[in-house]
Formats: structure tokens, sequence, C-alpha cells
């Protein structure tokens, strides 16, 4: 029974471009999302300061700007999940990667994950990004992240890894690199 009740919810659910007024939506996914995935990955100050109020004001002004692409997944007038796409941020210029489109973001609430929904969303996002002429996507993901394994699961190579320090904690990230051709 509980199989059949998350089919039906997939079928209502709907991906499309966000727009502006998604903004709140996607704050709320991407608050509840650092919320359940980060803790013993990040330091818990880090995670709150991931507050409702900033992510809206973020996401208000980033729809305002051009990007490849943000997408929403929406079931009855809910957003449960979003992506956001653009251009590599290669670091350093000159870097390898340069010239590649980037997946920046992928989250989903708790209760919208193993329903299908986060591919469409990484579909919607790599498609966007192959019909702006990237060959290839690429997309960090922390060390820990159950992540790791969907997007390995989708064919993603690891390529890159860095480490950086947030709040004193050394936190690893990994680069995948998809083939868009």
């Amino acid at each position: 029974m509980a199989a059949d009740v998350a089919t039906e919810l997939a079928t209502q659910v709907q991906v499309r471009r966000a727009t502006e007024a998604d903004a709140a939506g996607i704050a709320q996914v991407h608050v509840q999302s650092w919320r359940a995935t980060y803790p013993g990955i990040l330091p818990a100050a880090e995670i709150e300061r991931h507050t409702l109020a900033r992510r809206a004001g973020l996401w208000a002004r980033a729809l305002q700007t051009p990007l490849t692409g943000v997408f929403v997944a929406v079931a009855v007038n809910e957003v449960l999940g979003f992506a956001s796409t653009g251009a590599f941020r290669v670091e350093p210029a000159g870097s390898d990667g340069q010239g590649e489109g980037e997946l920046n973001a992928l989250y989903l609430l708790p209760a919208a994950q193993m329903q299908g929904t986060g591919r469409r969303l990484f579909d919607a996002g790599a498609h966007a990004l192959r019909d702006a002429g990237f060959a290839a996507m690429r997309c960090w993901v922390l060390q820990g992240n159950p992540a790791v394994a969907f997007y390995e699961r989708l064919g993603g190579v690891r390529v890159a890894s860095k480490t950086f320090t947030v709040d004193g904690v050394a936190v690893e990230e990994h680069c995948y690199r998809f083939d868009l051709s």
C-alpha cells in the first residue's frame, strides 16, 4: 500500500522552471534539507547560519538574475525540491573544468526523496546545460552526503577533491563529472 501512495504522489509531481514566486518554497527546502543532511558533516553553527530568512533573500535575488536554470519539483502547490545550474565555477581560473556546466545545487525535502523526483530535477538541469551548449556537467558533493551514491548511480565520475575549513573543522568535498553529449 505504501508503494502505491508513493507512486501516486510521484505522478503528481511536476518539474518546471522556477519563478520568483517560488523563492520562499525553495528557501524552505534548502533549509530543511541542510538540517536533515549535514549534521555530522558540517559544524552545527554552519548549519544554523543557513536560516529561512537568509535563504529566502538569496533565492529571491538569484531568481532575478539570468542563470542557465533553476528548476522546482512541485506537488499540490508545494515546492518539494529544486535544482540550479550554471557555468562551472572554476577555481582558479584556467584550471580543469573550464567551459563546462555545473549542477550548483539539488535538494529535496526528506519526505520527497527516493521517489524519482531528484532524478527528474537532475535531468532538467542537465538538459538546460546541454541546450546552453555545455558538453559536460560537474557538481560538488560533501564527503558523507548520502547523495554521493545517487550521483554515482547516474554515471558521475569523481574527478577532483578538495578540503576546506568551516569553523575550524576540515570538510572534504568531491567533484563529479557527467558527460552531456
